[in-house]
């Protein structure tokens, strides 16, 4: 056995260590900075709730949430996460109620579970229900149970007529009816529900949102 090499193999670890726990001390400073963060805007949203109030605690949400990679299905409810379910749902009915266009995106693990979702997100935010497209061919229906995953889209607007067609210049994709989702495979590893809403006061008219929980609107216990 040579010493030398293990001694190596030692001083290598350490430094490894050291830099681990060095990343560890900023993801924790970092987390204690969120949560002070967090609950200052908790306390303002406490006092009254605007689009600019909303728009603020969803962006720090969705900054937090990119920001780490392992959180690809997150789940409020398990600590330690710093933000407060009946507040991020507070602020998606808040802007959901002014939207003009709300859209889902929804990331799932079957098609019952993203069919499931999509009726507690519209029931919960008073969504226009349309149709459910992707899950038959001439009115049959397709065998969905070799997907890996299910992803529905959902809108709840989009242009009706020819003339509103060539003025929105979308194409066919206009033809989109208000509460229509589209069921489709995902193969992809996130789990949860992007939130995209047009409304007056946001910097650009439009902003998206997520992932957010698939139970956001079941009450913990």
């Amino acid at each position: 056995m040579n010493i030398n090499n293990n001694n190596d193999i030692i001083g290598i670890n350490s430094n490894y260590i050291g830099d681990n726990v060095d990343a560890i001390t900023e993801r924790s400073n970092l987390q204690r900075n969120v949560e002070e963060l967090v609950q200052l805007v908790e306390e303002l949203q406490m006092k009254t709730m605007n689009v600019e109030n909303a728009r603020e605690y969803l962006d720090l949400y969705d900054t937090t949430l990119n920001s780490s990679p392992h959180l690809r299905s997150p789940s409020l409810f398990l600590p330690p996460s710093p933000f407060s379910p009946p507040h991020l749902r507070s602020c998606l009915l808040h802007l959901s109620s002014l939207s003009t266009r709300t859209q889902l995106g929804i990331c799932s693990s079957s098609v019952p579970s993203s069919i499931k979702t999509l009726k507690s997100w519209t029931e919960k935010c008073a969504l226009p229900k349309g149709l459910l497209i992707g899950l038959d061919v001439n009115g049959r229906p397709i065998n969905t149970e070799p997907w890996k995953g299910s992803y529905v889209k959902y809108s709840t607007a989009g242009a009706k007529t020819f003339e509103e067609l060539r003025n929105m210049g979308k194409g066919f994709m206009g033809l989109w009816k208000n509460g229509d989702a589209v069921v489709e495979e995902y193969e992809g590893g996130w789990r949860g529900v992007y939130f995209s809403v047009e409304v007056e006061g946001i910097e650009g008219g439009w902003r998206q949102w997520g992932v957010f929980p698939e139970e956001i609107w079941e009450e913990e216990t």
